[in-house]
């Protein structure tokens, strides 16, 4: 074997371990961004579970409040409407015994045939 054979082998051998390494650090790093973006869909599965939870919890909060504020209006409510039912009883009752107006008479009553008869000049 010459030198230049054995420094051909030297050489080679040096490039197959710096490539063999640089492949090494190269899957290092692919494997800690295999395992950083694992933990990320991890923690954004986890936040789109509590943001579905936090967003029922705010829509029960809110069902809450609108009840608690229609029960206190309700006290506030309850005296104005019994008072208003009564009057519209009263109404009710004084027109019910009310005398109706006599009904019009033909040439006054409204309908298809008086204005067709209008219409046709039978009554001017």
């Amino acid at each position: 074997m010459s030198v230049l054979d054995r420094a051909a082998g030297a050489v080679t051998a040096r490039m197959l371990a710096w490539a063999i390494l640089i492949v090494l650090v190269l899957l290092g790093l692919l494997g800690l961004s295999i395992a950083g973006n694992v933990r990320q869909w991890a923690d954004h599965r986890a936040y789109v579970k509590s943001e579905g939870d936090r967003l029922q919890s705010a829509a029960m909060k809110a069902g809450l409040q609108v009840a608690a504020s229609i029960a206190k209006q309700k006290q506030k409510d309850d005296p104005r409407l019994i008072e208003a039912v009564s009057r519209i009883e009263a109404r009710v009752a004084k027109l019910q015994g009310a005398q109706r107006p006599a009904p019009l008479p033909a040439q006054c009553a409204p309908g298809k045939q008086r204005m067709d008869a209008v219409n046709a000049g039978a009554d001017p």
